[in-house]
């Protein structure tokens, strides 16, 4: 099932990602982002497990550095 622009929406606000942040990290133009919200084109089918992915990256990341922190503080 394609991705919706409302899901894009909320997996973005979720990644804490701008459109423009999103076009940037795959050096695409921010426009074909925009298309995709505006239903000029189909959002890609990589686009929901790549921002699942990158959603639960970030949300590890900050768990090891929080571990991180309190093994240095002992």
């Amino acid at each position: 099932m394609p991705l919706t622009t409302e899901e894009f929406d909320i997996l973005l606000n979720k990644c804490k990602l701008t459109k423009k942040e999103f076009a940037n990290i795959f050096e695409i133009e921010p426009r074909t982002v925009y298309n995709w919200v505006n239903s000029q084109k189909n959002i890609p089918y990589w686009v929901k497990p790549f921002l699942e992915h990158y959603y639960n990256s970030k949300k590890y990341e900050a768990i090891k550095n929080i571990l991180n922190e309190t093994i240095e503080i002992e």
